[in-house]
């Protein structure tokens, strides 16, 4: 599923990622942060990296 999102931490628009292969999940192009499209909100270091 390709779709521009919003990274909630920075405010970039982040062109295409793939959130189907990804299951939701993306990092943003400009700061570099794991963002959980499911829950609609940034995700701590501790969630991502127990991924």
């Amino acid at each position: 599923m390709l779709k521009d999102k919003k990274c909630p931490y920075c405010g970039t628009m982040n062109k295409g990622p793939d959130l189907k292969e990804s299951d939701g999940l993306y990092v943003c192009s400009n700061c570099e942060r794991v963002v959980d499209t499911k829950k609609d909100e940034p995700q701590t270091d501790d969630e991502a990296k127990s991924k």
